[in-house]
């Protein structure tokens, strides 16, 4: 199973749930909003949504067009049914593997406020408020080192890439991320290792740490 993952994701596209609506709703109006990981079969169908706690589910409405094998990482809106859900709503979420910055490039930390952030088993989620107007923002993360402490620890420190264009600050808009972690599975110890992931704000850069 493949991994969908952009390197850059104009963040512009990703300000509303409602890329991949559908409108037959009829099961009930007890909606619930989560991060999934879509795994497509042969012909590009989400068949299955796996949540942040591995908990599998049949999607009853399933995207199409997508690439074949290959696992997509969206934010849903959605009615559940046991193991069933029914989409009403969903984005991409920016879950791009963080990479190193390419020599010569520069570091764009344009602030962003935090809405929340918080970490799950594969991924760093976070929900984010960025002042948009008229232009193309692009956002990504970078590996900036890592490093090793006195007692061994290993930090991977990680920073929130947000270039935005010289946009004028316009409406906040909501923009949601997962950092995914299963790129350090073979780098990093569980239980001894940690990630830390910062993010520029306009009261200065945040780091939070999280235990690998």
């Amino acid at each position: 199973m493949k991994f969908c993952s952009l390197f850059s994701f104009c963040i512009i596209t990703l300000c509303f749930l409602g890329s991949c609506a559908k409108d037959d709703d009829s099961w009930s109006d007890n909606y619930e909003m989560s991060f999934f990981d879509f795994e497509t079969d042969s012909e590009g169908w989400t068949k299955y949504a796996v949540d942040d706690n591995g908990q599998s589910f049949i999607i009853d409405n399933p995207l199409s067009g997508l690439k074949s094998d290959t696992t997509y990482r969206f934010i849903a809106l959605y009615v559940r049914n046991n193991q069933r859900i029914k989409i009403s709503s969903c984005a991409h979420a920016v879950s791009s593997l963080p990479v190193p910055l390419a020599e010569g490039d520069l570091l764009h930390t344009d602030p962003v406020r935090i809405q929340s952030i918080w970490r799950v088993r594969n991924y760093i989620n976070a929900t984010l408020s960025v002042p948009i107007k008229d232009k193309q923002h692009f956002v990504k993360f970078v590996e900036k080192q890592i490093t090793t402490n006195n007692d061994g620890e290993k930090i991977v420190h990680i920073q929130l890439f947000h270039d935005s264009n010289n946009d004028v600050a316009g409406s906040h808009t909501t923009v949601y991320l997962s950092l995914p972690l299963r790129t350090y599975n073979n780098q990093l110890t569980q239980g001894k290792d940690s990630i830390y992931f910062s993010i520029n704000t306009p009261e200065g850069n945040i780091t939070y740490p999280y235990l690998f």
